[in-house]
């Protein structure tokens, strides 16, 4: 092992991370374009993912395209219906439990850094029952600039007392990957359904899922010589 790498916390991500809530908004995108028959335009939308919380883009991009028969107060309500009908059963991805459950036994301090809204996060972590785990939670409301920027994790490790040498970051997407490493964290990244198509030459590690690598392996890894 080495003494000068000792991992003492985790800060992970929420949407696509935690819990798939971007393939589910990007069904709900799909579902609302092909009520009107047109294709949904993706290379647009993959530019906001793991960024912008509630990206509008879309709904700009289907009146553009669909023209006068698209009424957009009808088509924000739509989508914010959509989109809430599929997140409200989607599950942790596989392998968060034993990864929270793991940290906690560990010892490790554990935080989430989120773009997305505090009101947004605290209600997931709650349904899914995962809010007690972590000891601090710094969202979207507490930064003037969210990912790639980092200043979510840095304001997450200070909140935890944690130097970024000694924490892993978790992360699904490129921007929440650039915002780790210029943070100085060590960084493994977790694609997604959606995500998975990016690069992730920038993290220091990339897995398809938590489940492939129990975290006491994980830890060895960034810990040995």
């Amino acid at each position: 092992m080495n003494p000068e790498v000792k991992i003492r916390g985790l800060i992970f991500d929420f949407d696509g991370l935690i819990c798939d809530s971007e393939s589910t908004e990007l069904r709900a995108w799909e579902k609302l374009y092909g009520q009107y028959g047109l294709p949904f335009p993706f290379d647009e939308y993959k530019k906001s993912i793991g960024s912008v919380y509630n990206d509008e883009t879309p709904l700009i991009l289907l009146k553009e395209f669909g023209g006068d028969r698209v009424d957009l107060d009808e088509a924000k309500t739509k989508i914010q219906t959509y989109h809430q009908e599929f997140v409200e059963v989607e599950p942790l991805r596989s392998g968060v439990m034993e990864y929270l459950v793991d940290a906690s036994e560990l010892g490790l301090k554990i935080g989430l850094a989120s773009s997305s809204p505090f009101s947004w996060i605290s209600y997931h972590l709650t349904r899914l029952q995962i809010k007690p785990f972590f000891e601090c939670i710094r969202t979207f409301e507490d930064v003037e600039r969210t990912k790639p920027d980092p200043t979510l994790f840095l304001l997450t490790l200070e909140c935890l007392g944690l130097q970024p040498c000694e924490t892993i970051a978790l992360e699904d997407s490129p921007n929440g990957v650039t915002a780790s490493k210029n943070a100085g964290l060590i960084t493994v990244a977790v694609p997604n359904a959606v995500t998975k198509q990016f690069s992730f030459a920038e993290a220091d590690l990339v897995i398809s899922s938590l489940s492939i690598l129990p975290l006491r392996n994980l830890i060895e890894q960034f810990e040995k010589n």
